[in-house]
């Protein structure tokens, strides 16, 4: 459930969960932000306000994007530059565990934990941050305020900081390709073969594709499912 309001930080926007999984994905995001919050990014990230999790229910409140704010439009080619700016962010963890009684002063208490998946990442040298989620309508283009950054990166909730290195790429790619993915008599060795001569064409191997798909399915992106069904 999403809800729009205003209090005395401006324009709000709330998100309420009841089903656990959803609730997890919450108490993530705002983890996220409350490490985001704090740092000088090149993009900017909405400003988490409260935050509460409790048995029944789980909601996070935070501040609604500046008005120069537009969604980007997926057949724009994003700048190399740009997806290295997100990999570049260091400091900051992604994974916790689950509290129902949580709430935004207990967050940085919260015990973190490393799942087998990044390990296994890890020990072939594969971590590098990653937003997740491109592919959905999460990625917003100012060109009128020079007083913000250029971009604007909401919904946190499939950010990892041991991604493969195309993670973000391969999902923006995959979103930009969603209707003809989705479209009937898909072939998915057609999209696979497409998919991989763009990424070949920015430098990335045969094996970093396979890793950051599997990351992307492992992280409930199904159109990376789709894209890797028959591999």
């Amino acid at each position: 459930l999403y809800l729009f309001h205003a209090n005395k930080e401006g324009e709000c926007l709330v998100k309420i969960a009841q089903i656990e999984n959803d609730q997890k994905n919450f108490l993530k995001e705002a983890y996220i932000l409350t490490q985001l919050n704090t740092m000088c990014l090149p993009f900017y990230s909405p400003k988490i306000i409260s935050y509460q999790s409790k048995i029944n229910y789980t909601f996070i409140e935070t501040a609604l994007l500046p008005s120069c704010y537009i969604l980007n439009r997926k057949k724009r080619k994003l700048p190399n530059k740009f997806f290295e700016e997100i990999r570049n962010i260091s400091s900051i963890n992604t994974i916790v565990d689950f509290d129902r009684d949580a709430n935004l002063s207990s967050l940085n208490q919260t015990d973190l934990i490393i799942s087998n998946e990044d390990e296994k990442l890890e020990s072939i040298n594969a971590c590098y941050f990653a937003h997740g989620d491109l592919g959905s309508e999460n990625l917003f283009e100012n060109k009128t305020d020079s007083r913000y950054p250029k971009y604007a990166l909401i919904d946190w909730e499939h950010a990892s900081a041991c991604a493969p290195k195309c993670t973000d790429e391969i999902g923006y790619w995959l979103g930009q390709n969603h209707k003809r993915i989705k479209r009937r008599g898909f072939k998915s060795e057609i999209f696979l073969q497409e998919l991989s001569k763009e990424m070949y064409s920015r430098n990335y191997k045969y094996d970093d594709i396979m890793l950051a798909l599997q990351h992307l399915e492992n992280t409930g992106i199904d159109l990376a499912r789709l894209i890797s069904k028959n591999i």
